[in-house]
């Protein structure tokens, strides 16, 4: 199975939920991450996972607080640097 390649922006109306004095890790970054895309891009990247991992990013989406804008960017720039390597390295 080919990776999906795709061009990810945030919504401009997004508010991803986040506690930012906490690391960002898990669970909890898949739901800022989710949160923050459109519904046919989080569609696509979770469309692989398990139930128990979609339960998982569903408590996280409940827990989270806002994330500001900075913070949103980073995350995703961290995310499409990942997925970049990891495709690379495949």
């Amino acid at each position: 199975m080919e990776p999906v390649i795709m061009d990810i922006e945030p919504r401009r109306d997004a508010v991803a939920p986040l506690n930012s004095r906490a690391a960002l890790a898990g669970a909890k970054r898949a739901a800022a991450l989710l949160l923050a895309l459109d519904e046919t891009a989080a569609g696509k990247l979770t469309a692989g996972l398990d139930v128990s991992e979609l339960a998982a990013i569903a408590r996280a989406m409940e827990e989270l607080e806002p994330l500001a804008a900075p913070e949103l960017e980073a995350l995703m720039e961290r995310f499409a640097t990942e997925t970049s390597a990891a495709r690379r390295a495949a």
